[in-house]
């Protein structure tokens, strides 16, 4: 049976047979696409989007995003909601969550049919926060030389040697469960460093980077989910996450 004389395709999979051949002697080989344990590494060319989107569109999913804009970061939840609305999950059902103590400063934004926006007023005080890094550190530093909370006495605390990648806070996600558990966990850690007087080496993301290394995660981003275009480097074929170049001091301190 050839795909022109299939039985038509239910609806929203249109375009699932259409795809080339699976190959192993074509591909990227310039980026690491597996990690030790077995998990994706998602970079461009190494998966077919409109396969995915056809798949996942026929099951009815609803994605859900928790975005927090405290103290002067509410001066780029209008950029980041625009285009979020461009080019996050389009035609698929999303609930964008928006966690603010300026519910005043909250732009207007139209949202698409089946897409949703909630803000929640509140102070959001442990919550997880952007952490500035060098993006570089996830793809090509050895990883003696990341960022990771050193000290024993943290709860965040990775041996040398120890780690995989160095996760970056500013994006992470997965299943609902999963999510609130490693949230849970990190809230906690966290905490309990603040009870010691310890705060860890990069705030919030050591835990994260505590945390991951002891539960794998099971598909790991390339560094296109988070980057900045003041210096692409040849592996980096697109760019899906932007960064924004700020000023973090004078950010912080009037946070």
């Amino acid at each position: 049976m050839t795909i022109d004389s299939a039985p038509p395709l239910r609806p929203g999979l249109e375009g699932v047979r259409r795809y080339m051949k699976p190959s192993i002697l074509t591909g990227r080989t310039d980026v690491v696409m597996v990690n030790p344990w077995l998990a994706p590494v998602v970079w461009e060319g190494t998966f077919n989007p409109v396969l995915l989107d056809s798949l996942y569109k026929a099951q009815n999913i609803s994605i859900a995003a928790a975005v927090f804009a405290v103290g002067k970061y509410i001066m780029f939840l209008k950029n980041f909601l625009k285009t979020a609305e461009q080019h996050f999950f389009v035609g698929f059902k999303v609930h964008i969550y928006v966690f603010t103590d300026q519910s005043e400063k909250v732009p207007q934004i139209k949202m698409a049919a089946r897409r949703q926006l909630v803000f929640r007023d509140e102070l959001c005080q442990s919550c997880f926060v952007v952490t500035k890094q060098n993006s570089s550190f996830s793809c090509r530093s050895s990883r003696s030389r990341f960022p990771y909370e050193r000290r024993p006495e943290s709860t965040a605390y990775l041996a040398l040697g120890d780690g995989d990648f160095y996760y970056f806070g500013r994006a992470f996600g997965g299943l609902l469960q999963e999510v609130h558990l490693l949230v849970k966990t990190c809230r906690s850690n966290f905490e309990a460093d603040a009870k010691e007087g310890i705060e860890a080496a990069c705030q919030e993301e050591s835990h994260l980077n505590r945390y991951m290394w002891i539960n794998k995660p099971s598909k790991v981003l390339s560094p296109e989910y988070m980057w900045q275009d003041i210096h692409i480097r040849p592996e980096i074929q697109t760019i899906r996450l932007l960064e924004v170049v700020k000023n973090y001091t004078e950010i912080r301190l009037s946070v």
